[in-house]
């Protein structure tokens, strides 16, 4: 049996009830099977809540993004123009995240922001069928696009949300990433 430590918050289902019931191993100091603790107590110590019924008990689902490494960059570069961004595309926990670090700035543009993937974009501003793929995402009314062309070129778009003006579009230098690194 494996065991397994979550937060969560107690509730109830009848409002005349401020306390519940939770039931756990003995406390070695005192012999206690159960704890009375009152509702919207939150609970994220060693030994977790105990066991309560699903009804009295609300889970937190976030899940903590994954820590980028080497082995799940998608793709990494930096950009070449005078503020210098390094940007990163990551996957963890079955998602895509995007990282852009303003150098000049010292600040993140985007941190472990949620991403989507597209693939084989035709980029008809270079006047030809060129398939690009695409990292996208959205923070503060502003689209972040990360795209490249395997082992060819990579590219950050800046633009705004609503209206789709581009804020600026910046060529890579330093690229490499699994995705990056696949042959087309």
């Amino acid at each position: 049996m494996t065991t397994e430590f979550t937060t969560g918050t107690l509730k109830t289902n009848d409002s005349r009830i401020r306390e519940i019931n939770i039931r756990h191993r003995p406390d070695r100091r005192d012999g206690r099977l159960v704890t009375r603790r009152n509702t919207g107590t939150k609970d994220d110590t060693d030994d977790g809540f105990g066991w309560v019924r699903e009804d009295v008990i609300e889970l937190d689902t976030r899940q903590e993004p994954p820590t980028a490494t080497d082995a799940n960059t998608q793709l990494i570069f930096e950009t070449d123009q005078e503020g210098i961004k390094i940007i990163r595309v990551f996957q963890g926990n079955g998602q895509l995240y995007i990282n852009v670090h303003d150098k000049k700035l010292q600040e993140n543009l985007l941190r472990e922001e949620k991403a989507i993937y597209l693939p084989d974009v035709i980029n008809v501003t270079e006047g030809a069928e060129v398939p690009w793929q695409s990292y996208i995402a959205e923070k503060d009314g502003k689209v972040y696009i990360a795209r490249f062309i395997p082992r060819q070129k990579t590219e950050l778009i800046i633009s705004y949300a609503v209206s789709g003006e581009i804020i600026s579009s910046e060529s890579g230098v330093k690229s490499d990433g699994t995705a990056y690194r696949r042959l087309a």
